[in-house]
């Protein structure tokens, strides 16, 4: 068991060690850079990282390796096979191996809390905007069936992405898409600017998370198969 301020990498007692901004590991001095002890996000591009730790493939387990020349006559202890770290290994150079039956899926109880929300906001906005605000409501009736019925469709689950999955993801960008569009430009019609400010930030950041499960999602649809 590691004790405090002790190296990850060689068990070297460290009191003034340092802390990988990859992987959060605590390394003495000779083992503070990625290289020195076998960090699993060493090969990675920096905008990437962040995204592998929030959406890290189901089962993905790798084993950092100790060097063997740890002994106690240069202060370190010899390690042994046993006592190696395992972590997640990563690697934008080399490929990944999927887990079959685990794919990405939406926090789907969620959206619809979602949906909800935004609906009883429209029809409170008609006692005060006019017929106009028929317009958000309109895209509610006619793609939150469709997302829905994505829902309760049946996919084949082979690859790490089925198809439902991708189906599911699409239906849900082009919903949210198309509402935050109509509901940023019927704001701006009836003098509601504030509304329009609110979901333009909202949008902004459904976008960016849009685009972090667009590069999860490539990056598994780009595994070799089994």
């Amino acid at each position: 068991m590691r004790t405090v301020n002790e190296c990850d990498y060689c068990g070297t007692q460290a009191y003034l060690g340092f802390t990988c901004w990859r992987c959060d590991g605590f390394f003495c001095k000779d083992h503070r850079l990625p290289e020195a002890h076998d960090c699993p996000y060493k090969n990675m591009r920096k905008d990437v990282i962040p995204i592998i730790k929030q959406y890290p493939p189901v089962g993905q387990q790798g084993t950092a390796t100790k060097r063997e020349s740890c002994s106690k006559q240069d202060g370190r202890r010899t390690v042994s096979s046993q006592e190696k770290i395992s972590r997640p290994e990563f690697n934008d150079e080399e490929r990944m191996t999927p887990t079959p039956g685990k794919p990405i899926t939406l926090h789907l109880g969620t959206s619809m809390f979602m949906f909800l929300v935004f609906i009883v906001l429209d029809v409170i906005a008609l006692m005060y905007s006019g017929p106009i605000a028929f317009i958000p409501l309109g895209v509610h009736v006619v793609f939150l069936p469709r997302l829905i019925s994505s829902m309760r469709g049946d996919s084949p689950s082979t690859g790490p992405v089925p198809e439902g999955a991708k189906s599911l993801f699409r239906a849900y960008m082009i919903y949210l898409s198309i509402y935050f569009i109509t509901k940023i430009v019927v704001s701006f019609l009836v003098l509601d600017f504030i509304t329009a400010v609110v979901f333009i930030l909202i949008g902004v950041r459904m976008a960016f998370m849009f685009w972090q499960m667009r590069v999860v999602m490539r990056m598994l649809d780009e595994q070799p198969g089994d």
